[in-house]
């Protein structure tokens, strides 16, 4: 550099490395900001307020019901919250977080973990499993391995031969695999509702059938009754011609 804090060449005033020149502008990878006059809805896990649900029961004798303290802590539960997350709540999201019932994880893994009641479907399993997964923001892997986990023994081997744990889809499959469980138990109603019946009239049960193009009485004396079988079968060599 000369006298007076000039470059003796100028070609090296706006000498820039060769990199540099080229290096495109920095990118912001930081999330964009939400303003906080957007509402959103937040994630379900984190929708969730220190706050017990209002049905309008006395808490505390003489004391009435207690709306006008609820509120006002509802009022601060969510502006603490969305004063955390950064944005607003949505409505809806308010009204979610203060009124469904929240279950702890401890809570979650025990209904989840319990066989299907007999007297509930398939289908009906299912939607129950599907509300405690929302309920407790279980994971929809848990849906999965209770359907097929805890199913009746003479079901879990089927359900075992169908259960594929590389799906990325854990709550399609467990839909899957519900479908096929409810499907095999309406096709055994109809087998269950039969059953033996006390007779009420007494006879003689009379075949008639045509041997030669002459035709031929045939009287049944001798009948008897399988449990299992959708019908009543005849012993064909009794017959009393």
């Amino acid at each position: 550099m000369g006298k007076g804090g000039y470059f003796p060449n100028p070609d090296l005033r706006q000498a820039v490395p060769q990199y540099q020149v080229h290096r495109p502008p920095p990118v912001d990878a930081r999330p964009p900001q939400v303003p906080m006059d957007q509402p959103r809805v937040p994630p379900a896990k984190e929708a969730k307020l220190a706050l017990r649900t209002f049905d309008g029961s006395e808490v505390y004798k003489g004391l009435g019901s207690g709306f006008e303290q609820w509120a006002l802590l509802f009022i601060e539960q969510v502006e603490m919250a969305e004063l955390t997350h950064g944005y607003r709540w949505a409505e809806r999201a308010k009204m979610n977080a203060a009124f469904r019932v929240n279950i702890s994880n401890r809570q979650a893994m025990k209904l989840l973990s319990s066989k299907k009641e007999s007297t509930r479907t398939w289908n009906d399993h299912f939607l129950y499993l599907n509300a405690v997964m929302n309920a407790s923001g279980a994971s929809p892997t848990l849906v999965l391995e209770n359907v097929v986990k805890y199913a009746d023994p003479e079901l879990k081997l089927a359900m075992m031969a169908k259960y594929d744990p590389a799906r990325p889809d854990p709550l399609q499959q467990a839909s899957e695999l519900v479908n096929w469980a409810q499907s095999l138990a309406d096709e055994e109603k109809p087998n269950k509702a039969m059953g033996r019946e006390t007779a009420k009239e007494t006879g003689t049960a009379v075949l008639h059938t045509v041997v030669d193009g002459v035709l031929a009485e045939i009287s049944l004396r001798n009948v008897f009754y399988a449990p299992k079988l959708t019908r009543n079968l005849i012993s064909y060599g009794q017959f009393l011609k």
